[in-house]
């Protein structure tokens, strides 16, 4: 074992951390930073399934990550028991490329395009995603067996996310040991109060009724607690937690803040916004541009940076010239999460107006960072922040006029900016770290292995 490795261990172990040699498969679709579109950049994005790695390995466990992405595959080694196997299916892969041959050959001849619309619905399932699940199902169940045997059997097998979950299964009862299936949160939520419309969506619904040993379902907001019990999924197995935080990396007080704002071009006198994340239809970037562009109206002082990208970047984009808000706007793209954490720090309002839920990662971030926040009771918002004391959290989640007027009053009034900033910096001081998130969820899964006999 390499010197630094051996000396990780004897730090764990001093910890407490280190437990007896375990092995697992996790399956997903995705890769360890969750990115969008044909962006490949190690670092950005979600970095949910980093941390869950992370916390795994340094738990003891030998992690043996099986997905079809290689978004990542220039990135970093997590650690030294986290083993990455990234293979493509072949003929979707074959399938893929023509299409994209296709799609530029037909771009090449054809007229060219009005100035893109941003998509704020969810479409149907579509055939072709029943297939591939079915596909992925077969593939990944029979590429776990393969390497079941080749590293010397599993303890667990953990599926991720919509394909992941289905997946594990079928290589779990292959493999005869227990399934995790983990969730980080739920488009479901959107058919709450239309069960019958929510059924319709049957790969999700499939997967999130998928049988398991246990079922981690992210608390990021989007209900997924209520989605579980509307499906009829036993409460005893379900565990609802909220994501960590890496506290000591995300809030950096010695951060030089006027060289960043120079940099974004963001004058002294001017408020500094800020929203991130992936630039997805339920995010509602055209209702983040919309408030801008009414707040612009009573107060013309501010800058907004969004950091991110996705399938609306383009139709972002020509709505913020529409509105006339390039001179106020300006869009980054996705960044690694330490440079992402670096405008967190410098900003003076962070923004999340989105439709299914505002707790994802970020806004916890925002509370560590002590950044005022101004967002809208949608989803389980209010789980983390209570209006007037931590942040301004609007009722109405769809009515830019009042979401607007909840931002104008912390623009124009410093002091409760910053009040609103202390009592966010407060609520962060209560959230859990990574390595406390892990521990609840390591310890859920030691006594699955022990009822099941795997002590």
């Amino acid at each position: 074992m390499p010197a630094r490795a051996a000396g990780r261990v004897r730090q764990e172990r001093a910890k407490g951390l280190f437990l007896m040699r375990r092995k697992m498969i996790m399956i997903t679709n995705l890769d360890v930073w969750l990115l969008a579109n044909d962006v490949k950049m190690p670092g950005a994005g979600n970095q949910t399934l980093y941390n869950t790695l992370l916390g795994y390995a340094r738990a003891g466990w030998e992690v043996h990550l099986l997905t079809t992405s290689r978004t990542c595959e220039r990135m970093a080694p997590v650690h030294d028991r986290v083993f990455i196997h990234r293979r493509p299916i072949l003929a979707v892969e074959v399938v893929q490329g023509f299409k994209r041959l296709v799609r530029r050959a037909l771009a090449a001849v054809s007229p060219p395009r009005p100035l893109p619309r941003m998509r704020v619905e969810a479409g149907p399932p579509s055939k072709g995603l029943r297939r591939y699940a079915r596909l992925f199902r077969w593939v990944m169940m029979r590429r776990a067996a393969a390497l079941a045997r080749r590293i010397g059997g599993v303890d667990l097998v953990y599926g991720i996310e919509i394909l992941g979950a289905p997946a594990g299964r079928a290589a779990a009862d292959r493999l005869g040991v227990p399934l995790v299936t983990r969730f980080q949160g739920t488009e479901l939520s959107r058919h709450l109060d239309d069960p019958k419309r929510l059924l319709a969506d049957e790969i999700r619904v499939a997967a999130t009724r998928t049988p398991a040993d246990l079922i981690i379902m992210t608390n990021d907001g989007s209900q997924g607690d209520k989605v579980l019990e509307l499906l009829g999924v036993p409460k005893e197995k379900v565990r609802f937690y909220m994501n960590g935080v890496v506290k000591d990396d995300v809030y950096r007080p010695r951060l030089d803040l006027a060289s960043i704002r120079g940099r974004l071009g963001i004058a002294g006198h001017e408020v500094f916004i800020l929203h991130s994340g992936r630039m997805f239809f339920w995010k509602r970037i055209d209702r983040h541009l919309e408030v801008l562009a009414r707040v612009r109206r009573d107060f013309e002082d501010f800058k907004a940076v969004f950091i991110g990208e996705g399938p609306e970047t383009e139709g972002a984009k020509a709505l913020c010239a529409r509105l006339g808000l390039a001179d106020r706007v300006r869009f980054v793209g996705a960044m690694p999460h330490d440079e992402a954490m670096n405008y967190l720090n410098a900003c003076d309002v962070y923004i999340a107006f989105q439709d299914l839920s505002n707790l994802s990662n970020s806004p916890l971030e925002a509370c560590v960072c002590g950044k005022c926040i101004v967002t809208t009771a949608v989803g389980g918002t209010t789980d983390l922040l209570t209006d007037g004391v931590s942040g301004v959290v609007v009722p109405e989640y769809d009515d830019v006029e009042k979401i607007a007027a909840g931002l104008l009053r912390v623009l124009k009034d410093p002091a409760t900016r910053a009040r609103l900033a202390a009592g966010a910096k407060q609520r962060g001081e209560a959230l859990r770290t990574w390595e406390e998130r892990m521990h609840l969820e390591i310890e859920e899964v030691e006594q699955v292995l022990r009822a099941r006999g795997n002590a």
